[in-house]
């Protein structure tokens, strides 16, 4: 495989996309959804409404609702560090620190209960 390839050169990419039809993993996400959107779908699974999410309150179980919300916005939004932060008025790299909490197991739990947005 040569360097080009692998940068993701477009002929590589469609093929790659040709031999892993059907596969989940490239499916395209749509980043059609809205901060607030993210936002009522975490008070539907969590229960913690904006008010609480955007709080300075530390609580384990709020925390994990912070993560699941980064990670949801991440995924399903154009938003990036600069305007999640922003929506919950924190330094954007709070955000990647969240990001990086989304991997432990009680946020892990959190994000197996969305269904496919």
């Amino acid at each position: 495989m040569n360097k080009q390839n692998i940068l993701g050169e477009e002929e590589f990419i469609e093929m790659l996309q040709s031999i892993t039809e059907g596969i989940e993993i490239f499916r395209e996400r749509k980043r059609d959804k809205t901060i607030q959107d993210i936002v009522n779908i975490v008070k539907e699974i969590t229960g913690f409404k904006r008010e609480e999410l955007v709080s300075r309150n530390r609580a384990n179980q709020l925390n994990a609702a912070r993560s699941l919300f980064i990670y949801l916005c991440k995924e399903y939004t154009k938003a990036g560090n600069h305007g999640i932060g922003d929506f919950l008025n924190r330094d954007p790299t709070v955000v990647s620190y969240y990001m990086k909490q989304a991997g432990k197991k009680e946020c892990q739990e959190l994000i197996a209960r969305v269904k496919y947005l």
